[in-house]
């Protein structure tokens, strides 16, 4: 008796599993670049929340400005946080005042962050410091000042980051006032 040999045949050729290495790392390649913005985003937003934690410290640290400055300008902040737009590009500087004579003051840059092109911030909420999701926000002026009292109290204030290219990708950083570490949360 003779036997039938057998034509089918156990197992993959190598062109039906280079097929599938290429799809696997197309997919995973798209799951990295997605994930990479959304750490992008976070990232700039634990970066200004160290810098205004900085600012608070700084504030705290400098002690207070001479009352006949703090009375002559109608001031009494140490430190400020300065947020502005550069060409389409926003930034972040701290800046120290510093009391020019007996009546007046200027300020003096010590750092200054400038945001990834692809983040933005969009919004700020000047009178609370919101850990709980949902309300409204208000649209960031072309420049706005937090500012920073000698006792460290900056705030309380939340401000708006968005990634411009994934709009689902937010960030909110809340100023609490007597605490120099904002919290960073991610969502609105």
């Amino acid at each position: 008796m003779r036997q039938k040999p057998e034509s089918s045949q156990a197992g993959f050729t190598l062109v039906e599993l280079m097929t599938v290495v290429s799809i696997v790392a197309i997919l995973a390649s798209i799951a990295m670049f997605s994930t990479e913005d959304k750490r992008v985003t976070q990232r700039s937003a634990q970066q200004f929340a160290a810098e205004i934690g900085k600012a608070a410290r700084r504030a705290h640290t400098a002690g207070p400005v001479p009352e006949s400055v703090a009375v002559a300008e109608a001031d009494r902040s140490r430190t400020r946080v300065f947020v502005g737009d550069n060409a389409g590009k926003q930034f972040v500087t701290i800046d120290l005042r510093t009391p020019d004579d007996d009546v007046s003051s200027s300020w003096e840059e010590l750092s200054s962050y400038f945001l990834p092109s692809d983040v933005e911030i969009v919004g700020i909420n000047p009178s609370e410091a919101r850990t709980e999701g949902g309300g409204a926000v208000t649209a960031l002026p072309a420049n706005y000042e937090l500012p920073c009292l000698p006792s460290g109290e900056c705030g309380p204030m939340t401000f708006y980051l968005r990634n411009k290219d994934d709009t689902t990708d937010e960030w909110r950083i809340v100023v609490m006032p007597l605490s120099s570490s904002p919290i960073v949360l991610q969502g609105w």
